[in-house]
């Protein structure tokens, strides 16, 4: 736990511009914290030209108040994502905590064809070629940094990687996809709905283009260059949105999908493998190999063919997902004491 005044600062950290759902979940952090009294910035590291307000259009409603400098003092707290982590060497007195939001994209690549294992890959190639100090497990250990998990796969992971003070603080997905299922009061149906299965393309699109080589019947549609409304109206007339990324951090995508009623399938790689981060039937996790193809192609099929009956086995997940923000807010509870005078 963080004991804080209401002198205390805490700063955390995002790059500049970035719409994504990590993103979106640190200003949902910082807008958790404002309202429990915190004073709170967003930090955007701005060394390289940005626009005047670095805020992200769709993040605003958070109404954030951001800052380009930290005041690196003791009562102060820098919270850090795991892609910034290599920051944590230009700060000294200030208290430090990284928040896991996808262990995978920081020294485990899974998805050797994406742009993430270009990443990981400058990471090993700095530290090999001694042209970047970077920052290690050994590190985090030695200085007592504090560790967050945005999923209990990144907990584990953590854990056995015997960092100190692993705790656990997830997501919620934003009020907009949550108001538009609280609205729908008659439930899922086929009216309305078509045989789509969306994806989204930076989530293994290998796997999927194999799926459509062997059957071309199936209309996959790609979530990209989207608005969110778009996206919104996309989930909501589709019946199937399917996942088999490596899953490194509690995808919200998915949970987005599944509020706007479509049936999941994923993979069983990262959080998707772990019930508690995923909480849907194990029948709609598959193994991305490719023996299973032709299992996935029926399992879809079969979904597409009887949708009104399929849809209502993920109830119990739209209400996990329905009671996310009230549990962040517990656990955000948990982790903060602020407190009238200095500790």
């Amino acid at each position: 736990m963080f004991q804080l005044t209401h002198e205390s600062c805490i700063y955390i950290g995002c790059p500049p511009m970035l719409e994504s759902g990590g993103a979106e979940l640190l200003h949902q952090l910082c807008f958790s914290l404002k309202q429990k009294g915190c004073r709170v910035f967003m930090f955007y590291d701005c060394s390289q030209e940005v626009c005047e307000n670095p805020v992200p259009e769709r993040f605003r409603i958070y109404e954030t108040k951001y800052t380009r400098q930290i005041e690196d003092q003791s009562e102060n707290l820098l919270i850090l994502p795991e892609s910034l982590i290599n920051s944590l060497r230009n700060y000294h007195r200030i208290r430090k905590c990284i928040w896991w939001l996808g262990v995978n994209h920081y020294l485990l690549p899974t998805e050797l064809h994406s742009h993430k294992y270009l990443r990981v890959a400058g990471h090993y190639i700095f530290k090999w070629l001694h042209l970047r100090k970077i920052v290690t497990f050994r590190d985090i250990r030695r200085d007592k940094t504090a560790n967050w998990a945005q999923c209990w796969y990144a907990a584990g992971f953590l854990e056995r990687k015997k960092l100190h003070n692993v705790a656990y603080l997830s997501d919620y997905i934003a009020d907009t996809f949550i108001d538009s299922y609280v609205q729908r009061t008659a439930g899922f149906t086929d009216t309305g709905r078509k045989n789509i299965v969306l994806y989204n393309p930076k989530r293994n699109t290998r796997y999927i283009q194999k799926l459509i080589k062997r059957d071309s019947s199936i209309h996959f549609v790609a979530i990209e260059n989207m608005t969110r409304t778009q996206v919104m109206e996309a989930m909501a007339e589709a019946k199937l949105y399917v996942d088999f990324g490596s899953h490194p951090g509690k995808d919200r995508m998915p949970r987005e999908a599944a509020l706007l009623g479509c049936c999941i399938l994923t993979s069983t790689l990262g959080s998707a493998d772990f019930f508690d981060d995923v909480p849907i039937m194990s029948e709609y996790k598959f193994e991305r190999t490719n023996r299973n193809i032709d299992c996935v192609l029926q399992k879809i099929h079969y979904i597409l063919e009887h949708y009104s009956e399929e849809i209502k086995k993920y109830d119990k997940y739209r209400e996990f997902i329905l009671q996310e923000k009230q549990r962040f807010n517990e656990d955000i509870d948990k982790l903060f004491l602020l407190t009238e005078e200095k500790q």
